[in-house]
């Protein structure tokens, strides 16, 4: 027997798997999100998923900044030795930039940051990360 969901209605979510659209859906008092490919969610899991991929998003913004700021590096050093100062200095100063844009970015992604307890709906007992 095939239960139908009481009641249905698009959220302002993608699948993870595919990047679809999500619609919520609630069977008695339990959500389940189903994209249109049929992958289903479970809410805890729906909350992991896009906590998974902004991880995975974060981790290589952080990786392309630390290649800009030795990039950045290269090009001041390459400025200084053909004499030329202000260009040296411009390159040194976006190297600080894309530096600290990668230390926020550390942050981040720093271990031991932490997330409400899905179990928890008060939201009052975090859950290490």
């Amino acid at each position: 027997m095939v239960v139908k969901p009481e009641r249905e209605h698009a959220v302002a979510l993608t699948c993870a798997t595919s990047g679809g659209a999500v619609a919520q859906t609630t069977q008695g008092d339990l959500p389940n999100s189903t994209c249109r490919l049929g992958h289903s969610f479970a809410a805890d899991e729906l909350g992991e998923a896009p906590s998974n991929e902004t991880r995975r998003v974060l981790e290589t913004a952080l990786r392309m900044f630390k290649e800009r700021v030795e990039l950045a590096r290269r090009f001041a050093e390459i400025q200084q030795r053909r004499g030329r100062p202000v260009s040296a200095a411009h390159w040194e100063a976006t190297s600080r930039e894309m530096d600290e844009a990668a230390g926020v970015l550390r942050r981040l992604l720093t271990p031991g940051r932490t997330r409400p307890n899905p179990g928890c709906h008060d939201g009052a007992e975090p859950d290490p990360a």
